[in-house]
């Protein structure tokens, strides 16, 4: 089986990522209906209208760099649940970000045009969007131990955060930055010999 063209193991990719796009959007809608329920849930229970408790028993939430264990009954405090959200917004809107630039390179691989400048420039944005998810992280476990620190730990849960370095995300990033560099050398250089002939 060919790699580049119609047919191709790059169209089966591209057929994947348009799986994935659909998928990550769900997501986002989903996780736009949590946010608002949950934005209602915590209004309604400063307001007074609803009872916010609900039971539990060891329930784990992870948000990105953080570890919380609610262990009895008690309300999904803000200074978890907001960060939390947060940091899955990020997720998902990275996501969506490097999905559609990885499409886009993806239907060029479909059409036989590996070096073209436009793909260097998807490249960028990939390792850029890598980039912000993985400084998204430790932001978002900042925030969740900023919370911890002004408004202390939640009565019934225990919030540990910690942060470490993922050098699989560095790695990768990092790859794609020199890839980027080659995809956009090689495209100049064939618009040179293009211009030459």
């Amino acid at each position: 089986m060919k790699i580049l063209g119609r047919g191709s193991v790059a169209s089966i990719l591209k057929l994947v990522l348009d799986i994935v796009w659909w998928l990550l959007w769900i997501a986002a809608g989903l996780l736009g209906a949590w946010a608002l329920l949950y934005g209602a849930m915590i209004a309604g229970g400063a307001a007074g209208w609803l009872d916010s408790a609900w039971e539990a028993s060891h329930v784990k939430i992870l948000a990105r760099g953080a570890h919380t264990s609610i262990t009895t009954h008690d309300d999904l405090a803000w200074t978890i649940g907001a960060p939390a959200l947060l940091g899955a917004a990020f997720a998902i809107g990275g996501g969506l970000v490097v999905v559609d630039r990885l499409k886009r390179l993806f239907a060029n691989f479909c059409s036989d045009k590996p070096f073209l400048m436009e793909n260097a420039h998807h490249l960028r944005v990939i390792w850029i969007a890598l980039l912000a998810l993985e400084l998204s992280r430790y932001a978002v476990a900042g925030m969740i131990g900023l919370a911890m620190a002004l408004f202390g730990q939640p009565e019934t849960a225990h919030v540990s955060v910690s942060l470490s370095v993922r050098l699989e995300s560095w790695f990768a990033i990092f790859t794609l930055m020199v890839l980027a560099e080659v995809f956009r050398v090689g495209a100049r250089m064939r618009e040179e010999q293009d211009l030459t002939i």
